[in-house]
């Protein structure tokens, strides 16, 4: 998980894209990331709870 956390790269223009395509919640997140990206739903997940707990330490809104 490392691997992939770690270098993570973030593409605001793509986040704020996907938040106005209505993938602003976090169980729609999961969803794109297993149907796009192939990746295990527990992955997914994984990886959505790590970007949520981002953006509370950022006290952005959720």
């Amino acid at each position: 998980m490392t691997g992939i956390i770690g270098n993570l790269e973030v593409n605001k223009t793509l986040i704020k894209q996907a938040a106005d395509s209505g993938y602003a919640v976090a169980t729609d997140l999961v969803d794109w990331l297993v149907r796009k990206l192939g990746l295990f739903f527990r992955e997914a997940h994984h990886i959505t709870g790590h970007i949520s707990g981002i953006g509370r330490k950022k006290e952005m809104p959720s």
